[in-house]
């Protein structure tokens, strides 16, 4: 049996690389024009937020590193 892994979608990726940039999910809400909760929605898994600004996931920085290559 092989082991699948689901790829998130462009939209997803564009989203969470605005909201570890940012720090925010209202900010990038507003970049992508979603609101915030669409934001929040789509990338849970990856980001928390902490006292002042979103934190990443052990998951989440590996997929920054990932999405952010040149």
């Amino acid at each position: 049996m092989t082991l699948r892994r689901k790829l998130p979608s462009t939209h997803a990726l564009f989203t969470f690389e605005a909201a570890a940039r940012s720090g925010s999910f209202s900010a990038a809400g507003r970049e992508l024009n979603v609101t915030q909760p669409a934001v929040s929605k789509s990338i849970a898994a990856a980001l928390y937020r902490g006292k002042s600004r979103l934190k990443l996931t052990p998951e989440g920085e590996t997929l920054r590193r990932v999405v952010q290559r040149p």
